[in-house]
């Protein structure tokens, strides 16, 4: 079992006293100063080590739930499965009720050009049954352009957090701009802003796919799987009949990523 611990603990040694009695020593006047100065300062950076997190420690689980609901109901709908109003209805819900989270990661992104127009999709989409013709047209125009925009920083962002970002921010903004070029009859373009999503996501995929290993114990013939993420997340898996499959492990260590979103958006993604 792996045990986290702290460093080696320094306590402070403190000369004794060698004044006399009834007089203190200047020396001794002195040190007591700064032990009260330090202790002083120990106390403020532990206060700060404990404060609450900060205000975007948000569930990530809620932004990757609502990108899916998005994803699948553009699928039923290009499929015939509902209406245009009824798809409409239900990712403008699903987007709503994860609004605040969503935002909340997007104003992380360190790349402000993605961060405003995935921001404005995402607010302006709760209005798109409301919009005058030109507005709505250019509105799913510029969410196809955040599209875009996004794919670009998966593939260069150098950081994988960035990189994760990134991909939620585009699988928000994705079926928002599927559903606005719907809306305004912009077909033409959708088989290309189709494929851009795929490939974005297929760089997603393979940027963010966690490390995996397993290990046989000799005794019992069992298989351990282990996969751990860019951020540390572990997701373990056994296997009693000698096949090695990562799939259970990988979903729990990617567990609040966009890697799922990815996973579970290509498959509706394909031509």
């Amino acid at each position: 079992m792996h045990k986290e611990h702290d460093g080696p603990s320094t306590a402070a040694s403190w000369p004794a006293s060698t004044s006399g009695r009834g007089a203190m020593n200047p020396r001794w006047s002195l040190i007591t100063r700064l032990r009260t100065t330090t202790i002083a300062l120990l106390t403020a950076v532990l206060v700060l080590g404990t404060a609450a997190p900060p205000a975007h420690a948000v569930d990530p689980g809620t932004v990757v739930a609502a990108a899916k609901t998005a994803y699948d109901t553009y699928q039923k709908f290009s499929g015939g499965q509902m209406t245009l109003e009824q798809a409409t209805a239900l990712i403008v819900s699903a987007i709503n009720q994860a609004k605040v989270e969503i935002i909340t990661h997007i104003d992380i992104l360190a790349a402000g050009e993605v961060q405003a127009c995935a921001r404005n999709a995402v607010i302006g989409v709760l209005d798109l049954r409301n919009m005058s013709p030109d507005t709505a047209q250019q509105f799913a125009l510029d969410a196809t352009g955040c599209a875009t925009l996004a794919q670009a920083r998966i593939g260069s962002f150098g950081d994988l957090f960035s990189v994760d970002l990134a991909g939620l921010a585009l699988n928000v903004v994705g079926p928002i701009a599927l559903l606005a070029r719907a809306h305004t009859h912009l077909h033409l373009g959708t088989p290309e802003l189709v494929s851009t999503l795929r490939d974005a996501n297929t760089s997603l995929k393979t940027r963010l796919h966690p490390s995996c290993t397993y290990q046989i114990h000799q005794q019992d013939r069992e298989i351990q799987m282990t996969c751990i993420a860019y951020n540390g997340n572990r997701g373990s898996d056994w296997s009693f009949d000698g096949h090695v499959d990562y799939t259970t492990a990988i979903a729990a260590a990617m567990r609040g990523t966009s890697y799922l979103v990815a996973l579970a958006a290509l498959p509706q993604l394909q031509a």
